[in-house]
């Protein structure tokens, strides 16, 4: 795709985030992006990445979970870090910093930590808070997410049995 045309594509795309005024309605842009055919394939991951760094700075923190379910069900992760490659750590940076600064108890930010994972955004729970930090997360809040980790790693697991 020539630059000219994914810019314009870019710039589009970036009036359709401006209209939206409601966090729902930012959030949806996901599965619409993934539906539109006024975008051309090669500048969906583009669009996604644009999207992805609007939402970490405007989604509020009780619509974190929802953001993370739009993302996973548009599989924009696996899209932006196909793409990008390592270059896509810092896109992804602010909305992992987001969702584990505002997360309390260890079960949101373990159920997170997932959502972060299984949304193709972060490797593990070690990479994320790598990505969280580097985006800005306060030293207090990366030591009580460090605290957090021990204690939800430290856990016993239910012994499963094979199933075959």
């Amino acid at each position: 795709m020539q630059d000219r045309h994914l810019s314009e594509q870019r710039e589009r795309f970036a009036k359709v985030m401006a209209a939206r005024t409601t966090s729902k309605d930012l959030i949806g842009l996901f599965g619409k992006l993934v539906e539109s055919d006024k975008f051309d394939i090669p500048a969906k991951p583009h669009c996604f990445a644009n999207l992805l760094v609007k939402c970490s700075l405007r989604i509020p923190g009780s619509k974190l979970d929802e953001l993370l379910t739009a993302i996973d069900d548009a599989w924009a992760g696996d899209i932006i870090r196909s793409t990008y490659g390592e270059g896509a750590d810092p896109i992804i940076g602010g909305v992992v910093r987001r969702v584990l600064e505002v997360a309390m108890p260890d079960d949101v930010i373990e159920r997170r930590l997932g959502l972060l994972h299984h949304s193709g955004l972060v490797r593990d729970p070690a990479h994320a808070l790598e990505l969280a930090i580097a985006a800005g997360l306060p030293g207090d809040i990366a030591a009580r997410l460090r605290d957090a980790l021990a204690r939800i790693s430290a856990r016993p697991r239910p012994v499963q049995a094979c199933p075959f």
